[in-house]
């Protein structure tokens, strides 16, 4: 995973948008994420560590998409 996320092609892939993600997230700690959708789900919460507690708003293991905010 360190070697997709450390790519940097053009057009952007799915791993340089969750690199994006986590940099901001870095960078704003207090800020939260809204993460839904089967393997973005998955992905997301291997690679975002997330270093304020109740800022990772999810489906949960078993969850459904929809969660999200408009």
């Amino acid at each position: 995973m360190a070697e997709r996320l450390a790519a940097d092609p053009h057009p952007m892939r799915f791993c340089g948008a969750l690199r994006a993600v986590r940099d901001v997230l870095r960078a704003h700690p207090h800020a939260y994420l809204v993460n839904e959708g089967a393997n973005a789900l998955d992905f997301a919460r291997n690679v975002i560590d997330m270093q304020v507690p109740r800022h990772r708003l999810d489906t949960g293991t078993w969850g459904v998409m929809g969660v999200g905010m408009g």
